[in-house]
């Protein structure tokens, strides 16, 4: 009996399918894609903020004060400068902070902004502090340069204080700040002036000051150091006020009494940095103690 082979007969296969997908979804899917690529390539990282900072007191017109609020703006915009890039946020800030007869004058300008200059001193930071120097003190540069030409560092008093008040009246005064390394080397105290005579020093103002002020401070930790090698020897006004066997104290006698009250009246700062730079310490161990 005949047997039909399988392998004589072809293999009929059956065809799968590719999986289906929904043509709607796959439309939103390439949308939104799309849509992602767009802000990824647009996307713009915004810049940091500024820190804030307090207002600047409020200027009333008062001409004494002037030059003053003008200091205090110049910093507050520096601080800021992001916030503050533009003219016109620098004189809407100032005129926010304006009161009593600089608000009136304000309001004035406000008021007629349809004016050209009005116009530009609204927009025009330069315009705008040329009008608002009305409330200058005419006075106040040459009040500045006199007590500038005046002004000495007080026998207590560290170059770095003196220095501060120096800046200060010089930012104010007629003198260029070139030229104000030999005020400013005229105006220290004596013993200050004796130990530069023979230190090489930069010409410009800053970097003199900063190797002066450093000068000034290694001489007073030097000094303050230097009270630690002395002996106590109490003050006696029927005597020297010196012990017989304190070595050298006997080049360095004790002033009047009029001079230790004055010592006395001191803060505790002062009176130390006072006995420190005039050797005082042979008498006084203690700065907290003196002889009367």
């Amino acid at each position: 009996m005949y047997q039909d082979n399988p392998s004589d007969h072809p293999r009929v296969t059956t065809p799968v399918s590719a999986p289906t997908m929904d043509p709607q979804l796959l439309q939103n899917m390439l949308v939104a894609l799309t849509n992602l690529q767009m802000q990824m390539s647009n996307r713009v990282e915004s810049p940091p903020r500024d820190p804030k900072f307090p207002d600047v007191p409020v200027f009333n017109g008062n001409k004494a004060q002037y030059a003053v609020f003008l200091a205090q703006l110049k910093n507050f915009f520096s601080l800021q400068p992001r916030t503050y890039e533009t003219d016109a946020r620098k004189i809407g800030y100032v005129i926010s902070r304006l009161a009593g007869s600089a608000a009136d004058w304000s309001v004035t300008i406000l008021e007629n902004e349809e004016n050209e200059d009005n116009y530009l001193i609204l927009n025009d930071w330069n315009a705008f502090l040329k009008a608002f120097s009305k409330f200058s003190d005419p006075f106040a540069r040459r009040n500045a340069t006199d007590r500038l030409l005046a002004l000495t560092q007080s026998k207590t008093q560290s170059v770095l204080t003196y220095w501060t008040q120096f800046s200060e009246l010089l930012y104010r005064s007629d003198i260029g700040y070139d030229s104000a390394r030999p005020l400013f080397e005229k105006g220290l105290k004596y013993e200050i002036r004796n130990r530069l005579i023979d230190k090489d020093l930069p010409d410009d103002l800053d970097s003199y000051v900063s190797a002066v002020v450093d000068l000034d401070n290694r001489l007073y930790r030097l000094q303050k150091d230097q009270k630690s090698s002395f002996s106590y020897a109490p003050y006696s006004a029927g005597g020297s006020g010196v012990a017989p066997m304190e070595i050298g104290a006997l080049n360095h006698q004790v002033d009047s009494k009029e001079r230790w009250d004055e010592i006395r009246k001191m803060d505790p700062e002062e009176r130390r940095r006072v006995c420190i730079l005039e050797n005082r310490c042979h008498y006084c161990k203690r700065c907290s103690e003196l002889p009367f």
